[in-house]
């Protein structure tokens, strides 16, 4: 039976993340989304696990007037996923990040609200019945405490983060760990055929 899966993406952490790996040098794989510092995402995300993902939370700040707040939440809405329920499945399930889109002063400006409100809903969907599995995407070691916490009500927590700036601890404390630079990223080093030696 497939887990019943909510997840929930710190997108200031993925985003700027992806962006500070590209920087040193990391290539991104052809399938990446990325609207630079709004969202970034692969579709094989939700392919890493066989589960019933119910909704996919985004949360972002972005900097802006109103038309330009809703124009970001469009971009995020826009991103479709697929999941299988089983490994023998045919037909794929499909959804659509939910955004979360909070309005910034400016580009420096620093605010708690992705933090804030990723928290509130994690704890708040951690007591219902329904699910079994909470995903988090993001290694951001300010949210140990809530990993912590909902592993104490009983639920499994999963963990979706980039190497880069990834708190070891968090790793630790989730019951599955997802490495996202392996879905994002074309590997670092593709060993070459040894040549024969001559005899």
């Amino acid at each position: 039976m497939a887990h019943k899966l909510i997840a929930f993406a710190d997108g200031e952490n993925l985003v700027f993340r992806y962006q500070d790996m590209v920087k040193k040098g990391a290539i991104p794989k052809k399938d990446v989304v990325h609207v630079p510092d709004l969202v970034v995402w692969h579709p094989d995300i939700t392919e890493a696990y066989l589960s019933d993902i119910v909704r996919i939370s985004f949360y972002q700040t972005y900097c802006g007037d109103d038309p330009k707040i809703e124009w970001a939440r469009e971009q995020i809405k826009a991103i479709e996923y697929t999941y299988s329920l089983t490994s023998e499945s045919e037909d794929d399930t499909r959804g659509s990040l939910v955004p979360h889109v909070f309005k910034k002063e400016g580009r420096s400006a620093k605010t708690k609200s992705v933090d804030i409100s990723l928290t509130i809903d994690m704890l708040r969907y951690a007591t219902h019945p329904q699910f079994d599995v909470l995903l988090l995407l993001s290694g951001d070691g300010d949210y140990l405490p809530l990993v912590e916490e909902i592993s104490r009500q009983g639920k499994q927590v999963w963990l979706a983060a980039f190497s880069d700036g990834l708190n070891s601890t968090m790793k630790l404390a989730a019951d599955e760990f997802i490495n996202l630079d392996q879905i994002f990223f074309k590997p670092a080093h593709v060993a070459k055929p040894r040549r024969a030696r001559a005899t």
